[in-house]
């Protein structure tokens, strides 16, 4: 990601447990092959991490979690922080539901017991997704329905909150809704043909596993963290692991890498079209100071009211 200095001098993820995504954007928050291929494969990358402040990157072991939840209320602490002092920030990712929760707030909702966490995770591990979201679609119809049946994270949460309370996960966010502004953004969002996007998905899955993610991956493992780690299951991780392991080859875990990423662009364009950002652009060309000056000439001046 390439950001003029007109545009902002400070970059803020919105990080996942995903891995990369269809276009320039933002690793999980650890130091693994997202950042360090990343930075390998494009010198670009690595000069403006050197060049401008980026948060929330490397700030994390593969074997700790994060959420939407601790993410909103980090970034609104260092949002608030920078306004005092007038540096312009830069919210980068393709993270739906993080930069809703910046945005919006999320409901309030009660710790789900390690027990539980562990336990819905050794079925999830034993028994397959599609029984816990047939599970879920028993127990929280409402929220089932708003889950793509291969959302896992969302799948396990939901289960996590109705076996520690009892009650759906539905009806928490029926009481909250995401009626709360903590974060006045102007959100801008970047889009392609879908046979250019798919193009671009590929070549640079090729380019990271040219650059050494399996090498990586393999330190990873090699360091004990243990492949059933929620960063592990990611796209591109949880393939080169078995290669790994000898369950795959490593064309066939390309194939599947590619594959999974290109479904993840598509429920990425659905979350987004629903989010309606103030301002679609799709780039042309392969600079992105080009696309970042297109921005600025397009995105309002002075400090409006953006939502």
């Amino acid at each position: 990601m390439s950001v003029p200095r007109p545009l902002g001098n400070q970059t803020l993820p919105s990080p996942s447990q995903k891995s990369f995504k269809p276009r320039f954007s933002v690793p999980i928050p650890c130091r693994s092959t997202a950042s360090w291929i990343l930075e390998r494969q494009n010198p670009q990358e690595r000069f403006v991490r050197e060049t401008i402040p980026h948060h929330f990157i490397d700030i994390l072991n593969p074997d700790e979690t994060y959420s939407a939840g601790r993410f909103a209320r980090e970034a609104q602490d260092l949002l608030a922080r920078k306004q005092a002092d007038g540096t312009p920030i830069v919210i980068v990712g393709g993270t739906g539901l993080y930069i809703k929760a910046l945005e919006k707030g999320l409901v309030a909702l009660p710790a789900i017991p390690q027990s539980i966490q562990e336990r819905l995770w050794e079925e999830y591990v034993n028994e397959g997704l599609e029984t816990l979201y047939q599970r879920l679609l028993n127990v929280d119809p409402f929220t089932a329905q708003a889950i793509h049946p291969h959302d896992r994270t969302r799948i396990l949460r939901a289960l996590g909150i109705f076996e520690t309370t009892g009650k759906p996960l539905s009806l928490f966010q029926k009481g909250h809704g995401f009626k709360g502004t903590p974060v006045n953004l102007f959100k801008v969002g970047l889009t392609y043909p879908r046979e250019i996007l798919y193009k671009r998905i590929e070549k640079r899955v090729d380019r990271m596993i040219e650059a050494g993610w399996l090498d990586e991956v393999e330190m990873l493992l090699g360091m004990g963290y243990d492949e059933t780690l929620k960063p592990m299951q990611a796209i591109g991780y949880k393939q080169l692991v078995q290669v790994l392991r000898g369950r795959s080859t490593l064309d066939e875990a390309i194939d599947e890498i590619k594959k999974e990423t290109r479904h993840l662009a598509k429920r990425q364009i659905t979350w987004f079209k629903k989010e309606a950002p103030h301002l679609w652009i799709t780039p042309e060309g392969d600079d992105p100071r080009k696309w970042a000056e297109d921005l600025i000439t397009r995105m309002p001046q002075g400090d409006p009211s953006w939502t």
